[in-house]
């Protein structure tokens, strides 16, 4: 199917009836054999009349000619500068959120000609990389081409601060309210010195995470280390064999952690030398520190490169004002299940060689299924978990999530959820409520836990509920028991271990399947 040319062909058939319509995405779905097809329309247009969507859908399949089932979904484009300008700003903040405070969208220049408009946008000079520019025009050129029928040509070109400041004058008064309302009480924080675990000694005035905004060099910031994982990169190394010089893959270690403190995190990153390699092993998750080192932009987001890392005590703490609720006294929205015996049988002989570890502990193994990977931006669309008791799974817990905005695209063709599907879905505050209530008295387990444990605890606190409860990473279980795997990915683990994983990529299997991974490993757990 050439989808270039179905436009033409809906034309064609139609005498141009059809020829407002702009094929904005295509799109295939395995889970379902859905082919879901997106069209934009202009807002003069008004509304595509439901006869009109069944004749387009009607010569949609006849021009696929396949065996899929064919959903479209018609997007109306409205466009003026204030209404591209909002747009903009949006892409900004989800896709570029580290970059969206050094471009400044309320200064563009904007020329239309016939079906091309050219955007010249300034930055701030000397703060983003050529290849940062490259990649944030590239994505920006193919949001607007998707979002409006006109074809976009970008440039970013730099400005002084100062040039940048002078055109807010008449806004000067409410911005700087604006930003007063934003900024911390506490911009640096009082600290003491308790051991120096890398580098030099840090600043006795380190920043709190949340005075960090922009891309800087050298600063000292304080909070407490949360996600401490050990990981891995290869890298192409220079070597010399038989006088002849080739390149061979390396495998490097680097340490990834969160820097939080008052709600606040920024991520950082440490590579070490063979002489600090054992740098790990003074660094523990909810240790106080201050991290200093070169805040730099990377993907869309502040990170953090860490040169010098001290272990401190913070004096003068952010106070967590989060109004944490009660445990709900009932389920409201999501009921949990009993977990299916015919199922629970394939799981054990491990009921006879349960440890005290499994005996003593209760568990809720979970899975999100999202719309993204930054829980700052993206939404929670499905939770699945189960409850393992005295080592036996014994309730399912599975739900959609109302995300209340559009499921991009590309997350569907990843967990196959749709718009559609979550229609009526209770929403993320509702859906939590209930998994806290689930959650109760338990330890918590995922795979992978860092990713879903970010999205849990962050719509969590907005809602009101701290899942503060304790966590085992079933991928760390598997890398430390199951050697010699050629990766880690769950579907690789559980085809190890001999467990059937159906329908991947959809919560409540992915976290069933995590469970008997956990219980086949946990055994080893003194």
């Amino acid at each position: 199917m050439h989808v270039h040319n179905l436009i033409s062909f809906l034309n064609e058939k139609t005498n141009n009836q059809y020829s407002y319509l702009k094929l904005s995405a295509v799109t295939y779905q395995k889970f379902g054999n859905l082919l879901l097809i997106v069209f934009l329309y202009p807002d003069e247009v008004g509304n595509v009349s439901e006869q009109d969507r069944k004749t387009i859908l009607k010569l949609v399949k006849q021009f696929v000619n396949l065996d899929v089932k064919i959903e479209l979904k018609f997007v109306k484009s409205f466009y003026d500068k204030e209404h591209l300008i909002v747009k903009i700003d949006q892409f900004n903040k989800e896709e570029f959120p580290a970059l969206s405070t050094l471009i400044r969208t309320n200064n563009l220049n904007l020329l239309e000609e016939a079906q091309k408009v050219k955007l010249n946008i300034p930055c701030y000079k000397n703060y983003i990389s050529k290849e940062q520019k490259e990649k944030y025009v590239s994505r920006l050129e193919q949001f607007l081409n998707n979002e409006f029928f006109y074809m976009f040509e970008i440039e970013l070109y730099e400005v002084e601060k100062e040039q940048v400041s002078s055109v807010l004058e008449d806004k000067k008064q409410e911005l700087l309210e604006k930003i007063a309302d934003e900024q911390p009480k506490e911009k640096t924080l009082k600290i003491e010195v308790i051991e120096q675990i890398l580098g030099s000694d840090c600043s006795l005035a380190p920043l709190c995470v949340s005075s960090v905004t922009t891309p800087d060099k050298n600063l000292s910031i304080a909070g407490t280390i949360k996600y401490l994982s050990e990981r891995e990169f290869t890298k192409k190394q220079k070597v010399m064999d038989s006088e002849e010089e080739r390149y061979q893959d390396v495998k490097k270690t680097y340490f990834s952690f969160s820097l939080e403190s008052a709600q606040k995190e920024i991520n950082a990153v440490y590579f070490p030398s063979k002489d600090t390699l054992n740098i790990i092993e003074k660094l523990s998750n909810d240790q106080e520190v201050v991290i200093t080192g070169d805040v730099e932009a990377f993907n869309g987001k502040l990170s953090l490169k860490v040169k010098h890392i001290t272990k401190v005590k913070i004096l003068n703490k952010p106070k967590d004002t989060q109004k944490i609720s009660k445990v709900p006294s009932a389920y409201k929205f999501v009921f949990p299940e009993p977990f299916e015996v015919k199922t629970q049988a394939s799981l054990f002989e491990l009921q006879e060689t349960n440890n005290d570890y499994l005996k003593n502990n209760t568990f809720i193994v979970f899975d999100l299924e999202t719309t993204g990977l930054n829980h700052e931006d993206c939404k929670i669309v499905e939770i699945g978990a189960v409850k393992v008791e005295n080592g036996k799974i014994t309730q399912k817990f599975s739900t959609f999530v109302d995300p209340e905005t559009e499921i991009p695209l590309d997350a569907t063709a990843i967990h196959g959820i749709t718009d559609a599907m979550v229609m009526g879905a209770p929403k993320v505050g509702e859906a939590l409520g209930d998994f806290y209530k689930f959650c109760e008295g338990s330890t918590l387990i995922a795979y992978n836990i860092d990713f879903d444990y970010k999205f849990i605890n962050y719509y969590g606190r907005k809602s009101g509920y701290l899942f503060n409860h304790p966590q085992k990473d079933a991928m760390v279980l598997a890398r430390q028991y199951i050697k010699g795997l050629k990766n880690y990915k769950l579907k690789t683990v559980v085809e190890s271990l001999g467990i059937t994983l159906s329908n991947a990529h959809r919560a409540y299997f992915d976290a069933a399947a995590t469970a008997e991974v956990f219980l086949k490993l946990a055994k080893n757990i003194k």
